[in-house]
């Protein structure tokens, strides 16, 4: 008998789907995959090379991939997997996020969840005609509702303020470079992080 371990992150929409598709795998395959939880905190920061010691099947997080693929430390499903089910996964993920999957000509994981930079509110705090739609404006209603002892929270742990980068510097025309010593221009990076820090 076949037995495969695997971890994820300790949410039940993370762990839940895992153990229903565990037994079906079960029945239909009659391979067992035994799956632990990690918080989500170290979902965000467990090196994944340790993980890949340990583990047959990981969810990890987009930001890994770079690392993922120059430590060779999990496969290049590329060469698993069909043209026509790698395009079947691009069409069924949320947005880009399957792009953010693919680095240096490798696909390093797929898109299971998604994780993503969005905005949400309280209609009975803020009218839907109030709500922000530039960055000057999302500043004016911060810097508003400080004035009444009210806020904008944002998610800001190190993996939340690294995602938080890479999207306002994607935004404002100045994605991350594949190669090279520079990631983005100085001069963008430090308005990305006068930015956030102004939020």
């Amino acid at each position: 008998m076949i037995e495969l371990k695997g971890i994820t992150w300790d949410h039940p929409r993370g762990f839940n789907p895992l153990q229903a598709s565990a037994k079906r795998y079960w029945r239909e395959r009659g391979i067992r995959v035994a799956w632990q939880k990690r918080t989500l905190k170290d979902f965000g920061d467990t090196s994944v090379d340790t993980l890949a010691q340990n583990f047959d099947l990981l969810v990890i997080d987009h930001p890994h991939m770079g690392s993922v693929a120059a430590a060779g430390s999990v496969v290049n499903l590329a060469n698993h997997l069909s043209a026509a089910e790698i395009a079947l996964f691009a069409q069924q993920s949320v947005g880009p996020s399957f792009g953010s999957y693919h680095y240096n000509k490798g696909l390093w994981a797929l898109p299971v969840d998604a994780a993503c930079q969005t905005a949400a509110f309280r209609p009975d705090l803020l009218p839907a005609a109030a709500f922000p739609a530039t960055w000057p404006q999302v500043i004016g209603l911060a810097e508003y509702l400080r004035a009444k002892n009210q806020w904008i929270g944002a998610a800001l742990c190190a993996t939340d303020c690294n995602c938080i980068f890479l999207t306002l510097s994607a935004q404002g025309g100045n994605p991350v470079a594949q190669t090279g010593e520079e990631l983005i221009p100085l001069e963008a990076g430090l308005a990305v992080l006068q930015l956030m820090k102004e939020l």
